[in-house]
């Protein structure tokens, strides 16, 4: 069995998705292992998010750890075979206008185009995080389990 970290986003919350959020996630066989609403402090997601600085720039680095604190998140620890890769398939691709219906992304995020968020410098409010890889979701639901 594997572990993964699936959060559902500020938007999510806000936009009452959680239920069908986790329905997906049941459907898809995934063992919810933990399960916690909560709003994450800056100084956490300065650090979750750190290696998206250099990559993204300074600003929109900030607007990023800004929008994961804006309200109430879903943090959870799924499990199944094939966890990660699993998630990612059901969340699809970061863009969500590159996702495939029946993706949560493709189905839930619909409008949200990734360059156009960059352009205008905002957050890309695609419903849910997940780990891009084995390596990544062990470190992060490290972090997440010390918050916790």
């Amino acid at each position: 069995m594997e572990q993964t970290l699936c959060i559902i986003k500020p938007d999510g919350v806000k936009r009452n998705l959680v239920g069908e959020v986790i329905s997906r996630l049941e459907k898809k066989k995934f063992a919810i292992r933990y399960l916690r609403s909560t709003v994450l402090p800056k100084p956490f997601m300065k650090k979750f998010y750190g290696h998206l600085k250099a990559k993204l720039g300074v600003k929109l680095y900030g607007i990023i750890v800004k929008y994961m604190t804006e309200g109430p998140v879903v943090v959870m620890i799924l499990e199944r075979p094939n966890a990660v890769k699993a998630m990612r398939a059901l969340a699809g691709p970061t863009d969500p206008s590159k996702a495939k219906k029946g993706t949560i992304r493709g189905d839930l995020a619909k409008g949200v185009v990734l360059e156009d968020c960059v352009r205008r410098m905002q957050p890309v409010r695609n419903v849910v995080h997940c780990c891009g890889n084995v390596e990544e979701s062990k470190d992060e639901i490290k972090m997440v389990r010390a918050l916790l």
